[in-house]
């Protein structure tokens, strides 16, 4: 899109050449320059500028509008609005799938039973009924009953 807009700039000359030019009077306040001494915005459209003279508070513009490039400029502005959109869809999709297992993993420990072989329960009840009561991470020394 950005090639297309070099492309129309570069025809601008001739175009300038060849086309019906127009001229317009606009008070200097009103003037905003998109590309000094070249190119203008007047309501919304750019302006192609060939000549401008300003005397006191107005000046006159000469030249033509360049749709062309309003038309690219447009484009490139709805793609980037879309892919902004779309990158943002992204990005809550994958805020979404991090913290998902998180939530997952909080409420599966909340009701995790441990896997003990049936031999050992007999031994050590006092501690399995601790271990169902408090969620805590493994003890760092482990009692042995022999």
């Amino acid at each position: 899109m950005q090639v297309n807009q070099l492309l129309v700039r570069w025809s601008v000359h001739e175009r300038l050449e060849k086309e019906a030019i127009e001229t317009i009077e606009l008070s200097a306040d009103n003037i905003v320059w998109i590309r000094y001494n070249k190119e203008i915005r007047i309501n919304n459209r750019l302006f192609d500028v060939k000549s401008i003279t300003c005397e006191n508070d107005s000046c006159i513009v000469t030249g033509i509008y360049d749709d062309k490039e309003d038309e690219i400029i447009n484009k490139i502005h709805t793609n980037e609005t879309g892919k902004q959109s779309k990158d943002l869809s992204s990005l809550s999709q994958l805020v979404s799938l991090i913290f998902l297992p998180c939530v997952c993993q909080s409420s599966t420990l909340q009701n995790h039973k441990p896997n003990i072989p049936k031999k050992y329960i007999n031994k050590t009840p006092a501690i399995i009924s601790e271990y169902y009561a408090v969620i805590t991470p493994p003890p760092k020394h482990f009692l042995h009953f022999s």
